[in-house]
Order: structure tokens, then C-alpha cells, then sequence
């Protein structure tokens, strides 16, 4: 394996992606259930949120193209555990603040829907890869240098 290749998702993969969101978006009643105006910071939000926001994740993205059962990296199929990861560079909250910083007015003075925020956050996800990796794999994309995963 060389060490200098990166681990890039192709634009055919992001654009199935995109799509997968933005179809299921149309038909998703999963934003429903959220109820609360929220008025604190930023951080504060995102900080409150991450568990509900992991959740949203694992929720919206069932089924379809998240459905594989290989990874994205080695190709394995026979894993025990397969798991959505994040871009490199693009932490869960990173890709949170972005969506809350696009829908709230006033800066970070105004109230914004819960609701609102969490769709937000999962349309961000039109340009942010979510990779379907192996258990193994996964936790050595989390703690490697980029440029140690090769993509299979």
C-alpha cells in the first residue's frame, strides 16, 4: 500500500450521496419530533445536541446506499460491525456549526427551530463524505494521518 495516495470518496459516490439526501429529506418525517426553540450559543447547542445529533445520523442514513455491508476502505465483507465515519477534517461538530451558522438569523443572537437545525445538519451532509468503514478501519481513519488509508 503506498502511504501518499488519499483516502478520497469519488464525485460519483458524493453525488449518490447528495441524492440519497435529498430524496429522503423530501418524504422524512423525522424532524417532527423536535419541538424546542432554541436560544443559547452556538457551542452550547452543539454541545447540549451531539448525542441527538449522532442519533439523527444513524436514523436518516439507514437503508439505501448506507445499507452496505463493505467497507469502504479494505472492502471487507465480512466484518462484524460496520459504522458511518465522518471526512477527515470534518468533525460532527464542525459540520453542525456550519448548519446552525446557515439557518440562524441574527447571528448567534437569534432563536432557530430545533427541527430546523437538525434537517440542517443532515443536508450539510450533500457535501461532507460519510464513509461506511469496517469497525477496524474505522478506528484507524480516526486516529491516522489521512494519507495512511488508501482507498480500496
Amino acid at each position: 500500500m503506498s502511504h501518499h495516495t488519499e483516502h478520497l470518496m469519488t464525485q460519483e459516490r458524493l453525488t449518490q450521496q447528495a441524492d440519497f439526501i435529498t430524496a429522503r429529506l423530501e418524504k422524512s418525517k423525522q424532524f417532527n419530533k423536535y419541538g424546542l426553540t432554541l436560544v443559547d450559543s452556538n457551542e452550547v447547542i452543539i454541545g447540549s445536541l451531539m448525542g441527538e445529533l449522532r442519533n439523527s445520523i444513524l436514523g436518516f442514513f439507514k437503508g439505501g446506499l448506507f445499507s452496505s455491508k463493505k467497507c469502504e476502505h479494505c472492502g471487507s465483507t465480512t466484518a462484524s460491525q460496520y459504522e458511518r465515519a465522518h471526512n477527515k477534517g470534518e468533525s460532527r461538530s464542525d459540520v453542525a456549526l456550519r448548519a446552525l451558522k446557515r439557518i440562524r438569523l441574527q447571528g448567534e443572537k437569534g432563536p432557530v427551530l430545533q427541527k430546523d437545525f437538525m434537517k440542517a445538519f443532515i443536508e450539510e451532509h450533500k457535501t461532507v463524505p460519510l464513509w461506511i468503514l469496517c469497525k477496524a478501519c474505522h478506528k484507524v481513519y480516526d486516529s491516522a494521518d489521512t494519507a495512511d488509508m488508501v482507498h480500496a
